[in-house]
């Protein structure tokens, strides 16, 4: 029986990773200092009132004008990994507090194409890390997904998301932004999320892990006092 294009579109969607990508710690971070070995990309940007976030930011100090223009410093090896990732063919989508803006803004001058949003309207009293969590599990439901954050919960996202062994956190220094060792760690985790036997690792990682919690989990439980009897020992 021949496939049908849903078919095969779900087959391929199902080893091709799913990059949730932060920027500000991830991608854009501090002026580095002075004797700092940080490779930084320094851009000059302009923004203005009419386009910009109003979720999770703080707005600047707008000119007349409702501009504002600051240099800006981004991870060289954070943008040459979100490149290379591209030319595989991995999904990368941005998942910001900038929202739409990020393409807006950033794309443009780090020679990068718009890439698609992982957003939802924020609840009311939701905190960013929250919404972003919730984004993520609604839009990557089914496949695997890799979140890269300086703010990352990877035990929230793994809750909320399926398959939550296919599921993956990066939390990245925001001092310096995505490195080397992030992304030799990163690299691995999405090889071994775009085949099947790698996806089968995967899970047999994440049984160990969840069984191992679960082991400490009931020995913390036997160790509180409501389990206890007037012996002393837990109750059985």
């Amino acid at each position: 029986m021949s496939e049908t294009p849903s078919m095969t579109s779900d087959y391929r969607d199902r080893y091709r990773a799913v990059v949730a990508l932060d920027v500000d710690g991830v991608l854009r971070i501090p002026e580095p200092l002075p004797g700092e070995k940080t490779e930084a990309i320094s851009i000059e940007i302009t923004m203005t009132q009419d386009r910009y976030p109003w979720h999770f930011h703080r707005a600047p100090r707008w000119n007349t004008e409702g501009a504002y223009t600051a240099r800006h410093f981004f991870s060289a090896t954070g943008v040459r990994w979100v490149r290379s990732l591209l030319e595989r063919g991995i999904d990368v989508r941005w998942c910001t507090t900038w929202h739409v803006f990020a393409n807006a803004y950033f794309t443009g001058p780090l020679q990068l194409p718009k890439l698609p949003v992982i957003a939802t309207e924020p609840r009311l009293r939701e905190m960013a890390v929250e919404w972003k969590i919730r984004s993520i599990a609604e839009a990557t439901r089914g496949r695997p997904v890799l979140w890269v954050d300086d703010n990352g919960w990877e035990d929230g996202l793994r809750y909320a998301h399926m398959p939550r062994a296919l599921t993956g956190c990066r939390s990245v220094n925001p001092d310096i932004g995505i490195s080397h060792p992030d992304v030799r760690a990163m690299d691995r985790w999405l090889a071994l999320a775009s085949a099947e036997e790698g996806q089968n690792k995967l899970r047999r990682e994440w049984r160990r892990e969840r069984d191992r919690r679960r082991r400490w989990e009931r020995i913390d439980a036997a160790r509180t006092p409501e389990y206890l009897d007037p012996s002393g020992g837990p109750l059985l």
